[in-house]
Order: C-alpha cells, then sequence, then structure tokens
C-alpha cells in the first residue's frame, strides 16, 4: 500500500487520537485547474505537487549526432 499525505486532512490534526495521519508539508495548486473544480473549491485547499521532469539525451548523442 502506498502512503498518501493530504494538505491538510483536519484543522485539528493535532489533537486526534489516530496516530496514522500523514501531512504534507508543503502543497501545491495544479498547474490546470477546470470548472468543477472552481464550483468545489478544491483550489482553496491544495493537496498534491507539481513534479518537474527533465528529459535529456544519454551519453551526449541527440539529433544533431543521428544519420
Amino acid at each position: 500500500m502506498a502512503k498518501q499525505a493530504p494538505g491538510l486532512y483536519a484543522l485539528n490534526y493535532r489533537d486526534r487520537t489516530d496516530t496514522r495521519g500523514h501531512l504534507l508539508h508543503y502543497p501545491q495548486k495544479p498547474l490546470v485547474q477546470t470548472k468543477p473544480m472552481d464550483i468545489m473549491g478544491y483550489n482553496s485547499r491544495p493537496a498534491g505537487q507539481n513534479y518537474i521532469v527533465a528529459i535529456l539525451s544519454s551519453n551526449g548523442y541527440n539529433m544533431e549526432d543521428a544519420i
């Protein structure tokens, strides 16, 4: 099972008796948003992270070196 951590799952998370809660310390808003997300108010409580992915050539070979 994977552990998932929402941004802030309850306002009283420090006073709760369950000890298995995980907290995401730096939640971020999504890069793209839809109209239903605006209606639900999803962006007021972000619950995820935006990842940055780099795609690089291997061993210095790229399209300029292709035959």
